[in-house]
């Protein structure tokens, strides 16, 4: 009987309005939905990236394991930090520090996840780039060494500007996506954990209900299609796909610094 594995796909920014929506037009998550278990999730507060992706995987809120949000003023430190990537920030044992616990052999691997550079998993990659006094090399940090010189000379390298900034889009997703798949048909962990950001960039770009964000959740559904394929042909596995937070639409501007300063 081949191993137990559970696949956890941690999606940025699709809510179960959206779902309810587009569903005719996502077959993948409504298969899932009808033969598994459906429900509307509350996040964290903060909804952000950093928080919940730490309250997902700590199983306590913000308060608890210190992932307050994006960023934040370390008062340790004294500095502030954003978008830290070391899993030394978060407080308490995490969902690869119990498996762990549990079974000293077991592989839990962790793609493009927050918080989990130098992390006690057996496999983890995530972005790391290079600023030297030429600009930036498009690097991934990655465990064990020399994973990501694999994964790019499959696939090409990690374009970092399809992840952050604002030339984000759908490569980053795809590439991400493609190196869990190779790595769950040959390495085969305990458990993967695989980020996917798109529906963050088009959501804040062209609105949540957008014909831009249909389409990106129409892609959403084709991605995650291919995780349940492996599932189901695996055999024994457990496929998890959870977002991380929903979107609203927005009809007027709020002015913080304005705010505060007439506070």
């Amino acid at each position: 009987m081949r191993k137990h594995v559970v696949v956890f796909l941690d999606i940025a920014a699709f809510s179960a309005g959206q779902f309810e929506k587009w569903r005719g037009s996502l077959p993948t998550l409504s298969e899932i939905a009808e033969r598994g278990t459906y429900r509307p999730l509350k996040p964290a507060f903060p909804a952000l990236t950093c928080s919940q992706q730490a309250t997902f995987f700590a199983g306590k809120p913000p308060a608890d394991h210190g992932i307050v949000g994006n960023g934040w003023f370390d008062r340790e430190l004294m500095s502030v930090m954003m978008w830290p990537q070391e899993a030394s920030r978060a407080r308490g044992p995490m969902l690869w520090n119990i498996y762990r616990e549990r079974d000293p052999n077991s592989v839990v691997a962790l793609l493009f996840l927050m918080q989990s550079r130098y992390a006690d998993a057996g496999i983890v990659v995530g972005p790391a780039p290079l600023h030297t006094e030429d600009g930036t090399i498009e690097w991934c940090y990655s465990k064990p060494p020399g994973l990501y010189e694999r994964l790019a000379e499959k696939f090409g390298s990690f374009k970092l500007a399809s992840f952050w900034g604002p030339l984000a889009g759908w490569e980053s997703s795809e590439w991400i996506a493609n190196a869990a798949l190779w790595l769950l048909e040959n390495e085969t962990p305990d458990c993967a954990v695989v980020y996917l950001p798109q529906m963050d960039y088009v959501c804040q770009r062209k609105g949540p209900y957008s014909d831009e964000a249909r389409n990106d959740a129409a892609k959403l559904d084709s991605i995650i299609k291919r995780f349940y394929d492996w599932c189901c042909d695996w055999g024994n596995a457990v496929l998890i796909a959870a977002s991380e937070y929903g979107m609203t639409e927005v009809n007027r501007v709020v002015y913080p610094k304005r705010l505060r300063r007439e506070a």
